[in-house]
């Protein structure tokens, strides 16, 4: 027994400096063969390649405060003849190439245990990327903006604005960016956030919208407030009548109707019609109509007046979008 953990004993010593001599020496420096003054580098280890991989690209990414691990969650509601359904899904995806460009793969070593992977990013390379994407954001950007502003209507700028909301982002992305691989790059007026928001400040100023119920079911009330919600929390303004430049008119009608094995349905016709106070003009008509399904109608009613909440929030806002 004693001869046979000598000789266990006597292996081990034999087989780990043979691996930590075979060890390449990015894996604990990965700018031992890259400049630091040209490349970012860095080495991920994991329990398999891929993940070895994934470790190296979030190293460097974490450089720039970018997450190469994005969630996306998905909402699905679904009115049929033999019920109400509602559905959640997730889903967890690498996405390197929409979060951070210029990463590459260079190299892999495995000690039979762990993979290791070294990530390098060409910083002049990442650079004129970044740069241009910037530029190219921007003209999209000033383009859009300046079309809206030639229309004289202050509510498609500032539909237009909040439409750009996610291009702006992306923007102030790039450039934290190109904060970290070339401090001298001068893109400060390149039009992010902030410069958004304030155009659609601006713009609200001359908006002035007055909310009018026009049916009586029992849920105005709480659609009013959804569209109130809805209205200042994007930067626009619930103004009086005497006040109002556009005018929201906004109907809801439910109703009850049987359903299988004892259920009700509480079936609902949504209208909204959004119209210019100085022309007369109709600039939207949103109309959604669906039903919910309980074991009573007041129940029923209930499910409407939160599915109503959501799609304020969600569908007519897309509307709302699409429209200006």
């Amino acid at each position: 027994m004693r001869t046979l953990i000598s000789i266990l004993i006597t292996a081990f010593l034999i087989v780990l400096p043979l691996s930590a001599a075979d060890m390449p020496e990015w894996v604990g420096n990965p700018y031992s063969e890259y400049d630091k003054s040209l490349y970012i580098a860095a080495s991920g280890a994991g329990a398999t390649r891929a993940a070895a991989e994934e470790n190296a690209i979030s190293s460097i990414a974490a450089v720039f405060g970018v997450s190469v691990e994005s969630e996306t969650s998905t909402y699905s509601h679904e009115s049929t003849a033999t019920g109400v359904f509602d559905s959640m899904a997730s889903s967890s995806s690498l996405s390197v190439s929409t979060e951070l460009s210029g990463v590459t793969i260079v190299d892999h070593w495995s000690d039979g245990r762990s993979e290791y992977a070294l990530a390098i990013m060409d910083k002049d390379a990442a650079s004129a990327y970044y740069i241009g994407e910037t530029m190219r954001l921007s003209n999209a950007i000033t383009g859009k903006l300046d079309q809206a502003e030639r229309s004289g209507n202050a509510l498609s700028l500032y539909a237009a604005a909040y439409s750009l909301l996610p291009d702006a982002e992306e923007v102030d992305r790039c450039r934290s960016i190109l904060a970290v691989l070339s401090p001298g790059t001068m893109l400060s007026d390149a039009p992010g956030v902030a410069y958004i928001e304030s155009v659609m400040r601006e713009a609200a100023r001359d908006v002035g919208i007055c909310i009018e119920m026009v049916s009586d079911s029992g849920l105005e009330n709480s659609l009013e407030v959804d569209l109130m919600q809805w209205l200042s929390s994007n930067g626009l303004l619930v103004v009086e009548p005497e006040d109002a430049r556009y005018i929201l008119e906004a109907s809801i009608d439910v109703y009850e109707t049987p359903g299988p094995r004892g259920m009700v349905y509480a079936e609902y016709d949504l209208d909204i019609v959004i119209t210019d106070g100085d022309t007369g003009r109709e600039v939207l008509a949103y109309t959604h109509s669906g039903r919910e399904g309980q074991r009573t109608f007041a129940r029923a009613e209930r499910m409407v007046e939160n599915t109503l909440s959501e799609l304020i929030e969600d569908d007519f806002s897309k509307s709302f979008l699409a429209v200006f």
